[in-house]
């Protein structure tokens, strides 16, 4: 590695002193704060944080965008734990469904959380991806079995009840595939998967959020399937 930093030193040290400062910019650009994955619900508008140092965390923002107070740190789930993503509960501000990445996991987790108190509801390992309903009682997520023998990875829909704490299975795509993508529609009366057949090509099913029924969008050819509201 150090021979490598070498050989890059002596490439760009040949275009000057310009290129030096231009670096030094970008330099400080990057250990300004950066933030992401906004979330709103009632008076509370939080986000992702990233400061110079790479820590993250996660603040209430107020409306021009300025701190409020930094209500859950990575190290609050995991000393090593990456977060990246917040879903506040739209009925109780101070409930979030928070996408964090353990350390030695194969794939994130969603964790259900009052931030206020920092008391963890539920931890669901092996999840892609999730969506509040409108009520906020029942949180969607996506998750998947490994078939290790034959080394295939089948993924599902499923709810949890916050309240009871149930669990339902609510879809199974029926071939493999790599993850699946949630969105709840525009009415909450449906619950959209993105199903990843592999990484290029997509398709969407459509699970009616009371009854469970699907509609699997198929096409001849590829495709890349994407919801994007309600008419």
């Amino acid at each position: 590695v150090r021979r490598e930093h070498e050989c890059t030193n002596r490439f760009f040290a040949g275009f000057g002193n310009e290129l030096e400062e231009k670096m030094d910019e970008l330099r400080r650009e990057k250990r300004k704060p950066s933030y992401g994955s906004f979330s709103m619900s009632g008076e509370y508008f939080a986000a992702l944080k990233r400061d110079g140092s790479g820590q993250e965390s996660f603040v209430l923002l107020d409306e021009s965008f300025a701190e409020r107070e930094t209500i859950m740190a990575a190290a609050d789930f995991d000393p090593a734990a990456h977060v990246y993503g917040i879903d506040l509960n739209p009925s109780d501000s101070h409930m979030a469904a928070f996408e964090v990445l353990y350390p030695g996991a194969d794939r994130p987790a969603s964790v259900v959380c009052r931030w206020d108190t920092k008391e963890i509801l539920y931890r669901l390992d092996g999840i892609f991806s999730h969506a509040w309903n409108k009520k906020g009682d029942i949180l969607y997520y996506a998750d998947a079995w490994i078939d290790r023998e034959k080394q295939v990875a089948h993924n599902r829909v499923c709810s949890l009840n916050i309240e009871t704490g149930q669990k339902q299975v609510l879809y199974e795509y029926p071939e493999p595939s790599v993850l699946i993508m949630l969105t709840l529609s525009d009415t909450g009366e449906e619950l959209f998967a993105q199903v990843w057949v592999d990484y290029h090509d997509k398709e969407l099913v459509c699970i009616a959020a009371e009854s469970g029924e699907f509609h699997l969008y198929r096409h001849r050819e590829p495709a890349d399937c994407h919801y994007i509201g309600t008419e």
